[in-house]
């Protein structure tokens, strides 16, 4: 893992803190980086998946929060960065 990605992923972990969980990291074919992290929602059955995608250099190419309800469906996506909808 090339140190920059590895500087993005410590900080990813380091912000989302403790009350989340399934902590993951892919390499996609096309040479995207993904970080994500899960915490539980306050209905049951239901998460937030915090998502970062970064370009194979470490820079950052989006971070967003996808809501799923207690029935696996996605309710909403926050754009954090950039602002525009992906």
């Amino acid at each position: 893992m090339d140190s920059t990605i590895r500087k993005e992923a410590k900080l990813f972990a380091k912000r989302t803190g403790s009350s989340y969980t399934n902590f993951r990291y892919e390499i996609y074919e096309n040479g995207l980086h993904v970080l994500r992290a899960t915490k539980p929602g306050d209905v049951p059955g239901s998460y937030a998946e915090y998502v970062k995608i970064l370009y194979k250099d470490g820079t950052i190419r989006a971070v967003f929060k996808d809501t799923v309800d207690n029935k696996g469906n996605k309710v909403h996506r926050h754009i954090k960065w950039p602002t525009k909808e992906l």
